[in-house]
């Protein structure tokens, strides 16, 4: 008798969703625990901070630190301890003020950073599996069409992000002439809105003139993702995003990567319960049968592998594989990461590790999207595998030929 799954189980962003809080809870730890020392003259480091005392501490520390460079300069007639004493701050009181700030900027850094690589993800993940599926949502790309109609008040919305810039720079009294890159990240946004507010406008003053078909694209998020896309996507948006903070991309890299191991782990179990990326028919007492019946229609798993009655045909669980499979990668990888080196050895060991799992277990895999891509008998996933285990090798290499990290990248 073969395991049947009662389903399927609409969680798959449920799943998904406990995966990423997990993950971003545990690189925001790791993240905090760098001994990354905090410079007091940044101005930088003061701005954000929601305490109070912080924030005027950090700012008497500035002046100290100033002050002490000064009396070097003139031949060191004013000593440190004076200063420190002077001003009523202790250097243990200015250590922990750094904490403070240490911990507060990583915290908004690491769920910036979360909330970008995810939004991107998704993005990534749908468009990928439309690409593939062009056949089924050609009819939906109109939406997009500008040609097709547009509502010229909708240009409105892109108002908006420059209304809330121009705000924020008024009463913060920042310089625009030393804000280029913000100025310039503005005005995309602006124009990004103004165009989406011209389509969407007409849309809905017009969505009687689209057949329901038109609108799959929009409304079917439950499901049609390619996870590799979404990764790529995702992890690309992540590193433009870290360099834009001016944050090590390598060091983030290597605490980022063991988590998003856990958070595709979880996604894998929304998969399972979800019903799709199921693998071939199987004999094994471990291969599982989906229902004919799911919300909306018949299971992917029975249509594609019917069997007697209501259910399917014993199929791998693929799911789970791959959920066992990235759980004990991000055990390997974190421990790796208090032993490692170099600054982006975990990084790359994960993705060499990832593609090559991911290239073998698609000969299992028995879901749509298995279709050779063109190259030999190769699937999408096994050529983007391939390219991403080369890429990651080359970036081994150059890894390897940089200078030793100075301190571990993480302590747990």
């Amino acid at each position: 008798m073969f395991p049947k799954i009662i389903g399927p189980i609409n969680s798959y962003g449920l799943l998904i969703m406990i995966g990423f809080l997990l993950a971003t809870f545990i690189a925001l730890k790791r993240l905090r625990r760098l001994p990354w020392t905090v410079n007091p003259d940044d101005p930088s480091m003061s701005r954000g901070i929601a305490d109070e005392v912080a924030r005027q501490k950090l700012l008497e520390a500035s002046t100290v630190s100033k002050l002490q460079d000064e009396a070097e300069r003139e031949g060191g007639a004013l000593k440190a301890s004076t200063l420190v004493a002077r001003k009523h701050l202790t250097q243990e009181k200015l250590d922990e003020v750094s904490k403070t700030v240490h911990a507060r900027r990583m915290s908004d850094f690491t769920l910036d950073l979360a909330i970008v690589s995810m939004i991107f993800g998704l993005l990534g993940g749908k468009v990928t599996y439309i690409i593939q599926n062009w056949a089924q949502y050609a009819d939906s790309m109109r939406i997009f069409d500008l040609s097709d109609g547009v509502h010229p008040l909708g240009a409105f919305l892109g108002l908006l992000p420059f209304g809330v810039f121009w705000v924020s720079t008024t009463k913060r009294k920042i310089d625009l002439r030393k804000a280029k890159k913000t100025l310039a990240l503005v005005l995309t946004t602006t124009l990004a809105f103004a165009l989406i507010g011209i389509r969407a406008l007409y849309l809905w003053r017009n969505s009687d003139q689209y057949p329901p078909d038109v609108w799959r694209v929009l409304t079917t998020w439950q499901s049609g993702f390619v996870l590799y896309g979404g990764i790529l996507l995702g992890v690309a948006a992540g590193i433009v995003y870290t360099r834009m903070r001016k944050m090590p991309v390598l060091v983030v890299g290597d605490i980022i990567a063991p988590s998003l191991m856990l958070g595709i782990a979880f996604g894998r179990l929304g998969c399972f319960m979800n019903g799709c990326c199921y693998g071939l028919p199987c004999e094994g007492f471990w291969c599982v049968s989906f229902p004919k019946w799911s919300e909306g229609g018949g299971s992917l798993a029975y249509n594609h592998h019917p069997g007697p009655g209501d259910w399917s045909l014993p199929v791998h669980p693929t799911q789970l594989y791959e959920a066992a499979f990235c759980i004990a990668l991000f055990f390997v990888m974190s421990r790796l990461l208090r032993k490692a080196s170099f600054d982006g050895l975990v990084l790359t060991g994960t993705l060499m590790a990832y593609a090559t799992w991911r290239f073998f277990i698609e000969y299992l895999r028995g879901d749509p999207g298995r279709e050779p891509l063109g190259v030999g008998d190769l699937t999408f996933s096994q050529t983007v595998s391939i390219l991403v285990f080369v890429g990651a090798l080359v970036g081994m290499f150059r890894v390897l030929t940089k200078k030793p990290r100075t301190f571990p990248a993480s302590s747990s």
